[in-house]
């Protein structure tokens, strides 16, 4: 947009002139037809303009980076950036089944005893003691090259069968009986089912030669004590012992061919450690407690900056916004807590500015809109991650925003699924009301004095020559135009004020004013630092009008009617 105020005078000066000329004489000779006109100053009225509603003036493009609230008419910055999507996953490990040695011992009673039971030829109940010295299974399992993400660990979780088989052989004994036999598992196993102290009692459960009697032992993990993960070869190393002890009875009756000697037979208890899911001889992890630090990659997009208003395109445009906020989401699905480390880079051809907001934590299996800002969000469902200097980063618009995150899970412990993926989601954007620091400076070259608009202007003018064949206007050499505020002695327009303005027009090349044939006006916009920052928010109904204009020319004008 461009309106010229043009000094017409000077062709009206022309025809008044040229009408007291008698042409009965030679004017082609030797006579000097250069004329003055306005002594000492020449001043004309240059017009005045309607109230200019600010969105005239501040004319929002095709960008997409401002905007005006349609609501209030307030002007905005908005630039959405990239949604990015992160997969976490931590490795899972294994064990190999360990192979458990069964334990058995011949069981004898004492043969008077015997001989005198088949005298009777009564039933009589003998006891025989198991010493858990004779009936105590070792077992051992071994992982290595632990996934380089587990740090360390508390607990281990799998889906395992802990197994006791118990039977005899014997040619002669029937039947024995299990009077209570006590089956002793490693504290440290996780176990459903047991007695306190990981204790399985087995009571009152007739044994038949031949048959196995089984006991099932579901056992859901394992607590990690003390010397069983060495982080530095990374290898976690199990052992353990299942103790067996109690009493068993047999009674006379069930022993074919008691005689002279006492009977025997063999006792065997076999341990099995298998995973309950799977059958490749292997135990398998299925999720931890501990202390993880898997690669959190985070692969953010930049937001470029695309065709900018008019009013944001002068190189003057200092944009020193008082509450910019850049407003980030993250969708944390892991059960790990997360640390979000930021680097926020502004770029354009020629320079680079960097802001660095403090680390803000997203918790696990959250979503949640960080505020990053100078001051606290007014929606106090946005975590506020306060960033005073965060207006530095656009008081040159730059071509480019460039989000640099690095994230890092918490050092703390925590459960995690192993071999099972977690997503990370982010995105962000930035939202800027156009509420102004004191340091800002717009430029609007062209145009339009009752100012209403929060801000102190600074007017300035430049004399423009008659169009080319291409019908530009170009600033006309030989003559400075320089604007005055009437009343005011810093010549500055001040915020929601009313002031004349004379543009007083100079000449070092004689004859130059003659050749104007418009003005264009330059206005640029500072914070006025008596307004509280709190009300210089920059609305599309604001207004600014030019009225009482006065062309001024010292020396007058000077005319060639050659």
């Amino acid at each position: 947009m461009r309106k010229s105020i043009y000094a017409s005078a000077s062709s009206l000066l022309l025809t008044l002139c040229a009408s007291c000329v008698d042409d009965t004489y030679d004017l082609s000779k030797d006579i000097d037809l250069t004329i003055n006109v306005g002594g000492s100053e020449f001043a004309i009225p240059g017009g005045e303009t309607e109230a200019i509603p600010l969105s005239k003036i501040l004319k929002i493009d095709s960008g997409d980076l401002v905007y005006i609230d349609e609501t209030t008419g307030n002007y905005y910055a908005s630039k959405k950036g990239t949604p990015a999507s992160s997969t976490i996953h931590v490795n899972g490990f294994s064990f190999d089944e360990p192979d458990i040695k069964p334990t058995y011992k011949e069981i004898e009673f004492e043969p008077e005893t015997m001989l005198y039971a088949g005298i009777a030829g009564t039933g009589i109940n003998f006891t025989a003691v198991l010493n858990e010295e004779d009936y105590s299974s070792d077992f051992e399992m071994s992982a290595t090259d632990l996934p380089a993400e587990i740090v360390s660990l508390s607990q281990i979780y799998a889906d395992i069968n802990l197994s006791i088989d118990l039977y005899y052989s014997s040619e002669q004994l029937k039947k024995a009986k299990i009077k209570d036999i006590i089956i002793d598992l490693p504290d440290y196993l996780i176990t459903e089912g047991t007695d306190a102290g990981n204790i399985v009692h087995i009571r009152n459960l007739d044994v038949y030669s031949g048959n196995t009697v089984t006991t099932n032992v579901k056992v859901n993990g394992l607590n990690i004590i003390a010397g069983m993960m060495n982080t530095t070869k990374r290898t976690l190393d199990i052992a353990g012992t299942v103790k067996l002890y109690g009493e068993l009875s047999v009674n006379s009756n069930d022993i074919d061919g008691l005689g002279t000697e006492a009977p025997a037979f063999i006792f065997v208890s076999q341990v099995k450690i298998k995973d309950a899911a799977k059958s490749d001889k292997k135990v398998h992890i299925l999720g931890a407690k501990g202390i993880f630090n898997p690669d959190i990659d985070i692969n953010i997009d930049p937001i470029t900056i695309g065709a900018l208003p008019t009013f944001l395109r002068d190189q003057d445009v200092v944009l020193d916004l008082s509450n910019p906020m850049i407003l980030f989401t993250a969708n944390n699905a892991t059960p790990l807590n997360a640390d979000v480390n930021a680097r926020l880079r502004a770029t354009s051809e020629t320079s680079e500015v960097i802001v660095t907001p403090p680390t803000f934590r997203i918790p696990a299996q959250s979503a949640q809109t960080y505020c990053i800002s100078p001051y606290a969000p007014a929606d106090k469902t946005l975590v506020h991650v306060c960033t005073p200097d965060l207006p530095k980063l656009i008081q040159k618009i730059p071509k480019n925003i460039y989000v640099d995150a690095s994230v890092t899970a918490v050092d703390e412990e925590t459960v995690v699924d192993l071999d099972a993926d977690y997503s990370f989601d982010t995105d962000y954007s930035i939202w800027a009301p156009f509420r102004f620091g004191d340091n800002l400076c717009f430029a609007y070259r062209d145009g339009t004095a009752i100012n209403k608009i929060p801000l102190d202007i600074e007017v300035s003018a430049v004399a423009l020559g008659i169009a080319d064949s291409s019908g530009e206007r170009k600033p006309l050499n030989g003559v400075t135009a320089k604007v005055k505020i009437v009343n005011e002695t810093d010549n500055i327009l001040k915020a929601n004020s009313t002031a004349d303005i004379i543009v007083e027009i100079r000449e070092s090349v004689k004859g130059s004013v003659s050749q104007i044939d418009g003005l264009e006006i330059t206005l640029k916009a500072y914070a006025n630092k008596s307004t509280p920052e709190s009300q210089r928010i920059i609305n599309a109904n604001q207004t600014i009008q030019f009225r009482n204009i006065r062309l001024k020319v010292p020396g007058g004008v000077r005319i060639d009617l050659n």
